[in-house]
């Protein structure tokens, strides 16, 4: 009898993760459409840590907290935000340093582990004050994000043969609407699927 529970809370924890983050990066690509037609590069490079912080990590808090009931929500929200904005400096820093070995491909997996890195350290702050065993849920999230980031810019450049951060000039923002969902549900998709085996590992060790 006691082998069977942490089955039955893992799914249920599994089809939370995934739902929310779903939601999550749709809601955020949809929110990032304004700033591609109306933010100078400066400003929407910096609003975008806020809206991912926002959009998603709530969502996020919402689908852990079942399993981590004394997690506060702040806790994750400021981790997800103080991370992603490391992750945009860093990212821009990196960008200038490796100027001259500019492979797409590879600068955006580059671009994604960056933001694992460093969104995936505050998390795991936040996820060892519940838990003892958190630490694969920092190379877990490197992983996706280093895997979601150039997948989900490959499949829209061949949906729209153009790169993701220049649809706003060449289609409709209606378009545009459309393409933010279904990126946001590839990516989501695929970062929540990645990590959830980590998040289940760690949630099963805690019991």
């Amino acid at each position: 009898m006691n082998q069977a529970a942490p089955t039955k809370t893992r799914k249920p924890l599994f089809r939370r993760w995934m739902l929310c983050n779903i939601v999550g990066f749709i809601l955020s690509f949809v929110l990032m459409i304004p700033l591609e037609f109306v933010a100078d590069t400066n400003r929407y490079v910096w609003l975008l840590g806020l809206i991912c912080g926002v959009a998603l990590s709530p969502l996020q808090a919402i689908a852990l907290k079942p399993t981590f009931p004394k997690l506060k929500y702040w806790q994750w929200i400021a981790a997800n935000i103080v991370g992603m904005y490391a992750a945009i400096t860093l990212n821009l820093w990196l960008q200038i340093q490796l100027a001259h070995y500019y492979n797409p491909l590879l600068e955006l997996a580059r671009y994604g582990a960056v933001i694992g890195l460093c969104v995936g350290a505050p998390q795991l702050i936040i996820l060892g004050l519940h838990t003892k065993k958190a630490f694969s849920w920092w190379l877990a999230n490197i992983l996706a994000w280093a895997i979601a980031v150039p997948i989900s810019s490959l499949i829209a450049f061949l949906l729209f043969l153009e790169p993701l951060d220049d649809l706003s000039t060449t289609i409709s923002a209606v378009t545009m609407a459309i393409a933010a969902i279904s990126i946001g549900l590839l990516m989501g998709s695929i970062y929540a699927a990645i990590t959830s085996f980590s998040l289940v590992a760690i949630a099963r060790s805690s019991q």
